[in-house]
């Protein structure tokens, strides 16, 4: 009977064991498993990075890959809505590598009125 035992125990206490490396497997696996939103930053990161690089590359052939690279992350670092088409980001680019101030780019205005009342324009200082 005490050999039952002891054998139920030992089996037991090898499932605990297999629980606990698996656990710490799945751990492991988690800690360096990269967020899809990371993926696929990356994606489109490299993506436009390719294609600056060539833009910017048919023209200014003094331009180094890296250089251009390192560019195109800093105007990638403020689009965050991933809005910029890649010319505009070459654009950038190039005003970066020839160290030019970059103007931003303008933001929409309303171009109606704020009141549809006419009396609201009329002064009377005439």
């Amino acid at each position: 009977m005490k050999g039952a035992i002891d054998i139920v125990n030992q089996a037991r206490t090898e499932e605990l064991e297999d629980e606990r490396i698996l656990t710490i497997a799945e751990e492991e696996k988690n800690k360096y498993q990269m967020p899809e939103s990371n993926i696929s930053n990356m994606v489109y990161e490299s993506k436009m990075m390719t294609k600056v690089i060539d833009l910017v590359r048919e023209i200014y052939v003094e331009f180094d890959s890296d250089s251009i690279g390192r560019a195109t992350r800093m105007v990638l670092e403020e689009d965050v809505n991933h809005r910029l088409k890649p010319h505009e980001v070459a654009k950038q680019v190039i005003a970066i590598l020839n160290e030019e101030l970059v103007k931003p780019k303008r933001k929409a205005t309303r171009r109606t009125p704020a009141s549809k009342n006419i009396c609201d324009y009329i002064t009377d200082d005439n």
